[in-house]
C-alpha cells in the first residue's frame, strides 16, 4: 500500500458530534438533578441511616403547610395541603401520597401571647 484515502461524510460527522454533545449535557444534567434530589429528599423507608438531618420549620399558608428549611430556600417549595377533622385535627397530605393525622395533645399559649 502506497497511499490510502479517508473517506468520510460531512453530514454525518456533525451529526454524530451534535447527538455526543446532547449526550452529555443530559448526562451531566441528570447527575446534577440526582445530587439535589437527594440532598433535599424528604426522610422516608429508603431514606441511607447516614443521611443528613433535614430541619425547619412548618408555616400555614392558607390551607396547607410550608416546610421552610433552616439551610435555605429551596425550589420548587415543600407545600403540603391539609385537610381540617376537627377543631383540634388535620390531616397533612405529602407529595408522595402518603398522609400524616396530627391531634393537638394539649393547648399552650405563651405568656407573652396572653391578654
Amino acid at each position: 500500500v502506497t497511499a490510502y484515502k479517508r473517506v468520510r461524510d460531512d453530514f454525518i460527522d456533525i451529526q454524530l458530534r451534535a447527538q455526543t454533545m446532547r449526550q452529555g449535557y443530559a448526562s451531566a444534567t441528570n447527575d446534577g438533578l440526582n445530587q439535589v434530589q437527594t440532598a433535599l429528599a424528604e426522610p422516608g423507608d429508603n431514606t441511607p441511616p447516614n443521611a443528613p438531618n433535614i430541619t425547619g420549620a412548618w408555616s400555614a399558608a392558607g390551607h396547607a403547610l410550608a416546610w421552610v428549611y433552616d439551610s435555605g430556600p429551596v425550589w420548587p417549595p415543600d407545600i403540603n395541603p391539609i385537610s381540617a377533622e376537627s377543631a383540634d385535627a388535620f390531616t397533612l397530605s405529602e407529595v408522595n401520597g402518603s398522609s400524616t393525622r396530627y391531634t393537638l395533645i394539649e393547648r399552650h399559649t405563651p405568656p407573652v401571647c396572653r391578654r
